[in-house]
């Protein structure tokens, strides 16, 4: 698959309303088995604490790895994922870039940093995909 735009991106990935309409994720760049994906933080990603919700940012990872496994054609799905959160976050703007360290043909494994624009680092998602296609 050639490089696509972010209007070709946006267009692709479309079919994921909860995290691009209702969160307001962004794809900043993809290609096979890699993407990076932004959120501008306002007070509805934020609990009870004026704290950025765990939720969100797993989302954020979730949909990084969604858009990186899923970039040539749908059909993979989280079937196990896991986080950790080492700091909290200190910017407006969230990133989240996953990278598969390994793509077993039906099992596909990836690792996704979180990090805000003043370069805390927020968390780790590591997550296996199962490819049903």
């Amino acid at each position: 698959m050639s490089k696509l735009t972010k209007e070709q991106l946006k267009e692709r990935f479309s079919v994921c309303t909860f995290e691009v309409d209702t969160l307001g994720c962004e794809i900043e760049s993809a290609e096979p088995g890699r993407a990076k994906v932004s959120l501008k933080i306002d007070d509805s990603h934020r609990n009870g604490h004026g704290e950025v919700m765990g939720g969100v940012i797993y989302t954020l990872a979730d949909f990084a790895f969604a858009v990186a496994a899923n970039l040539e054609e749908f059909g993979t799905v989280t079937a196990d994922s896991s986080i950790s959160f080492y700091n909290r976050v200190k910017g407006s703007v969230l990133y989240a870039e996953a990278e598969f360290v390994r793509d077993g043909g039906r099992l596909r494994f990836c690792e996704t940093k979180v990090t805000d624009d003043e370069g805390t680092f927020v968390a780790r998602v590591t997550a296996t995909g199962y490819r049903a296609v």
